[in-house]
This record gives structure tokens, sequence and C-alpha cells, in this order.
């Protein structure tokens, strides 16, 4: 027996020297064991791309742009003799954010990366190395690059140093195995299997510190950052730039100023409230709301030598349609009771209701050329509210007098 606990005391002393930095925590273990592992690796030849520089180099981030020479370089070509792990920050505007984005993460799950957090603004994707470069430029073509960073680090003594300490513990593994089997009493047995224990532990930790190494050098990480593009409405320029205010709402409401005088004659519908009026030069106009948020707003402006109610008409509903987005515009040509010819439409935006009656109305006595006057009756309002006045509106029409 006294043979036999020698024997024990004797193998496991020096297993015990050569595992001891794996009592401790992991920071400890690669500090104590870092001179040790760089003479048995450099020594042994099994490193030779290694330089004597590696403690100062390999830790610190390798700038892509170095490596890359000229446009058509790869930037994530492989480095002889490095274990480099990139990451890429890529910021995009697109047009499209969530079609964009989903067509982004399609292209990555194909290339055989996969896609490790999303959300609705881009997420963080795992793209094959070997890929990434390819992949990367068709996920700029995807929209506007706002910004791209590229960072390449070093991980070649980490990947070193654990591939070392696990060569180690499994050698330390497979001893305390055969020790095991060679103990014959129980306490020594209990003292092996103890040790064996901290040993699987220890290889357990380092093989899961190195897969996660090797996945950090085999994929690319991506954080993807996108915006939505704001975009370009084109807003045409009409030849009549006040004919672009129909439908415009006005800049808001104008302030009540007591004064109630009429552009021209008109019967104001029931339930409506006269807010102001203003006169300037040629230029008449006047407000009235209802209780409801319906709002009328009575115009006269000065003609145009040569134009006629069509001339109006065709610019009137662009004004509506292109200019201020209106939807569902429809229109009709209407007679007035006193003769005067008119063209009413109707429209809606959004979950507004809006009605116009157009008129160009001929002097009673005499035409004079240019003495033509442009008439607008605009009506607009919520859709319940809307709806609910707008044959009153209609009815008031009739009462028109230029």
């Amino acid at each position: 027996m006294m043979k036999s606990t020698l024997l024990f005391s004797s193998l496991l002393l020096p297993f015990c020297f050569a595992g001891c930095a794996g009592t401790n925590t992991l920071n400890q273990d690669m500090a104590v064991a870092e001179a040790a592992c760089a003479d048995a690796a450099f020594g042994s030849g099994a490193f030779p791309a290694l330089a004597a520089d590696t403690a100062g180099y390999m830790r610190n981030a390798i700038p892509v742009a170095k490596a890359a020479r000229g446009a058509a370089a790869n930037r994530f070509e492989a480095q002889p003799g490095r274990k480099v792990s990139y990451t890429v920050t890529l910021a995009m505007s697109v047009d499209d954010l969530a079609g964009t984005l989903r067509k982004i993460e399609a292209m990555v799950k194909e290339s055989g990366g996969y896609v490790q957090e999303s959300n609705d603004h881009g997420g963080v994707l795992r793209i094959p190395v070997a890929k990434a470069e390819e992949l990367l430029s068709k996920i700029e073509a995807c929209g506007s690059v706002n910004s791209r960073s590229i960072v390449g680090s070093d991980v070649t003594a980490q990947v070193v140093d654990v591939e070392i300490r696990l060569e180690n513990l499994r050698k330390m593994r497979t001893r305390l195995l055969a020790l095991l089997e060679k103990a014959e009493k129980v306490e020594d047995a209990l003292k092996v299997e103890q040790e064996l224990n901290r040993v699987v532990t220890d290889i357990e930790r380092y093989e899961a510190q190195l897969a996660g190494l090797n996945n950090r050098i085999d994929y690319v990480t991506l954080t993807l950052r996108l915006n939505q593009t704001q975009p370009i409405v084109f807003v045409p320029q009409l030849p009549v730039p006040w004919m672009g205010e129909l439908g415009d709402g006005g800049s808001g409401l104008p302030r009540p100023n007591g004064c109630a005088e009429l552009p021209f004659g008109l019967e104001i519908p029931d339930g409506f409230a006269v807010l102001s009026s203003t006169r300037k030069d040629d230029f008449r106009q006047l407000w009235a709301v209802s209780a409801d948020d319906c709002v009328l707003r009575l115009t006269r402006r000065p003609g145009l030598e040569g134009a006629n109610l069509d001339f109006w008409r065709v610019l009137a509903r662009r004004s509506l349609a292109d200019v201020n987005r209106f939807t569902d515009l429809k229109e009709e040509a209407v007679t007035l009771p006193d003769g005067t010819e008119a063209v009413m439409f109707e429209a809606k935006r959004s979950s507004d209701g809006y009605w116009l009656c157009l008129m160009y109305p001929q002097n009673s006595c005499c035409f004079i050329p240019g003495d033509r006057e442009v008439c607008l009756i605009e009506f607009w309002g919520p859709a319940k509210s809307f709806g609910e006045r707008l044959e009153a509106v209609k009815t008031a029409t009739q009462s028109f007098d230029f």
C-alpha cells in the first residue's frame, strides 16, 4: 500500500504543477502560462509564422486599409500566419426599410451566414469571411451608404494560448485516467477523480473559448443600421402661383378680426360662423367655421386676359392632384341659377374631405377683356362632419351672386 501511495504522489505532483494555473481564474491562468506556452510553441516550431513582436502587435486592431491595396482588393483576405477577427459597422439609407432588411437577411442566410440580432432598423449579422467581400458589396448596393467602418483584430495569440492549454490539459486527463485505473485505495481514487473533474471542467471551458474565437475568425460580424430615405416629392410650379393654395388648408385658421365682408354674394349655411375677412387691392377672402371643425373659404381674385373657365379648371385639378396630393378626385361641370358656368371638384386626403366650386363669371353689363375675376368656394373638414354639411354648402352655392 505504501508503494501505491508513493506512486500516486509522485505521479500527481507534476500534474498539479502543470495544471496549477487551471485552479485560478481564466485571466490568471493565461498570465501564468504565457511564457511557458510561448516557449513550448515557438521553440518546437509549431507556429513558425509568429514573430518576436507578437505580444505588442497581435493585441491591437489591424487597420484594414493597410492590408487592402487598391479598390478591387479583398478587405477580408486571410493574412498568412495570422488569425484575424473582422467587425463591420454599416449605416445606410434605404427607400423601403422593412423590405430592404428582409432582403439583406435573406442574402446573409443564403451565403451560409445567420442573423444574430434583428430589430426594426437593422441588427447584427454574421457572414462567412470567405464571402464577406462579395456580400458586403451587394448589401451596400441596396441603399445609400452613410458610413462604413471595417476593423480587423488579430487574435492569433489568444488562439495559440488556448490551443496549448487544451493540449496540456488533454494530456493531463489521459494520465489521470491511467492513474485512476491503477489506484488501489479509495482515498487515492477520490483524489484522482477530484483532480480529473477539475481538468475536464477546464477542458470544456477552453474548448468553448476556442470555439468562440474560431467563430469570430470564420464569420464577419456586421452591425447594420438602416434609415428610411425621405422621399423626394416633385411639386410642380403652376403658372399662376396662388392656384397652388387650393386644398392646402391655408397656414392655419386666421385670427378672428370681426370683419364679415363677403367677396361675393352667398348665403352662409346654418351652423357656420364668420371668422374673418380680408380685402387687399383686388384680392378678397372670407373664412367661416363650424363648431365641428369644418371650414368654408370664399375667395375672389383677378383673372387673366385670354383665360377661360377651362384654363382655370385645369389649374385647379393640377393643384389638387399634383401639388396638394388629393385622391379620389371627382369633377363635374354645372350651371348656377344665375347662368354662371362653374366646375365642382370633390376629393379626399387622409381622413378629410374637400369640395371646391370654381367660377369665372362674365360681367353682367358688358365684357371687358381682362376684367373678369375668379370666384372660389372651398369647403373641407373631417370626414363625418364634412359629409353631414356638404349638401348645405352645395345649396348655399346656388345663391351665388357675382
